[in-house]
């Protein structure tokens, strides 16, 4: 897996240091790039162990690729609440023998065993029933409720910025992505005795144990700026009292390219 593995962080690399302005400039980069993604029908994910890091890397990177390429041809600008089920129903790869859409890399592969969504809304989108059916056996055995965090749905919410995933560190990778999402997304208001947590965590909440949201609550304490824990904490302190949990609504404006977070 390391030779494919490699590549795909090549590939992403390579589509994170485009911006739509830069198609217009200098085209034949944008080409190479193109022809690149056609060596992708070489990786046949069958043969791959779908349980380890270098596998759920692999496919992370892809994903990530794929939505940047989709978001740089996105001739009529960024998706909308209209369009985004087709946008990512529709970009595709060819990798291997199947073709796999935005939709499918994320729910069938990188979300295969954990929850199933409640109620989701822009941006999230799920796959057709009958692709969950047909690709239920690509699905990687990571169950991490950091995947959540650190993977982007293309809005901005997630921020400019994606990681290029290396099993040797991908902890700490995961760590870091987790905590800078976080710090953007979750609000704490002492005075008002709320906390404000991002979408995600309402449509995948049984990603967090039982799916109650002070699971979720606890679980995202760790990563955390220490200001913040201080301030969770002492909401929890009057155990007969306990903060109000709502969450942020859902982003209504998709970017228009991603960047490589260093």
């Amino acid at each position: 897996i390391e030779k494919e593995e490699q590549f795909v962080e090549s590939l992403l690399l390579k589509a994170c240091s485009f911006t739509v302005e830069m198609l217009e400039s200098n085209p034949r980069d944008f080409v190479d790039f193109l022809d690149a993604t056609s060596r992708l029908r070489s990786i046949n994910l069958r043969d791959l162990d779908l349980s380890c890091d270098a596998t759920f890397c692999l496919v992370l990177n892809l994903y990530h690729c794929l939505l940047q390429h989709s978001l740089l041809l996105s001739i009529e600008g960024p998706p909308s609440k209209k369009s985004v089920g087709h946008f990512k129903r529709v970009s595709c790869y060819e990798i291997g023998n199947d073709i796999f859409s935005l939709a499918e890399l994320e729910c069938c592969l990188l979300r295969g065993r954990m929850s199933r969504p409640t109620n989701p809304r822009f941006p999230y989108v799920e796959a057709p029933k009958a692709s969950q059916n047909a690709y239920r056996h690509y699905a990687l055995g990571a169950t991490d409720p950091r995947i959540n965090f650190v993977l982007h749905q293309g809005d901005l919410s997630g921020g400019p910025t994606v990681p290029v995933l290396t099993p040797e560190v991908m902890d700490e990778q995961l760590n870091a992505a987790t905590s800078a999402f976080l710090s953007r997304q979750v609000k704490i208001y002492v005075n008002r005795r709320t906390i404000v947590l991002p979408k995600i965590c309402e449509i995948y909440r049984k990603d967090f144990c039982s799916g109650d949201p002070y699971d979720c609550v606890s679980f995202i304490l760790q990563y955390m700026d220490e200001d913040s824990q201080d301030k969770i904490v002492e909401l929890f302190t009057d155990e007969a009292n306990a903060p109000t949990i709502k969450y942020r609504p859902s982003q209504q404006t998709f970017l228009t390219n991603l960047n490589l977070m260093l």
